[in-house]
């Protein structure tokens, strides 16, 4: 757990731990982080149209108490991580204009009703 005694810019803080990321268009490069796997309390992430690249980090798998993931308008290539099938909170994942190379796994589409919104694969 890590405590959390903002204002900081684009993070939300929730009883003193960081429960959000907010910085779409931001001009972010570089990798996602894996460090992220530490936050295990975020439930929004929203890093669309920054100019991210890369793939997608495996390890965020588990942060099973997303429930919103925000990669669109970015970089990103490769594949799905099959660890993401443990973000069974998840409801929101819009992943448009990047370059992943893969199709939605269908069991994503019946686990707590996700919403995938727009994948393009090129």
């Amino acid at each position: 757990m890590y405590a959390c005694s903002g204002p900081w810019f684009g993070v939300t803080c929730t009883s003193g731990i960081v429960t959000g990321l907010n910085l779409p268009s931001q001009s972010l490069t570089g990798n996602l982080p894996d460090a992220l796997k530490w936050l295990v309390n975020l439930t929004s992430v929203k890093l669309n149209g920054n100019s991210f690249n890369g793939t997608l980090p495996p390890s965020w798998g588990s942060l099973t108490a997303l429930t919103l993931l925000y990669l669109q308008n970015n970089a990103l290539t490769g594949t799905l991580p099959a660890q993401y099938s443990n973000l069974q909170r998840l409801s929101q994942f819009y992943l448009a204009s990047n370059q992943l190379t893969s199709t939605i796994p269908s069991v994503w589409a019946s686990a707590g009703g996700m919403q995938v919104w727009k994948m393009h694969l090129f």
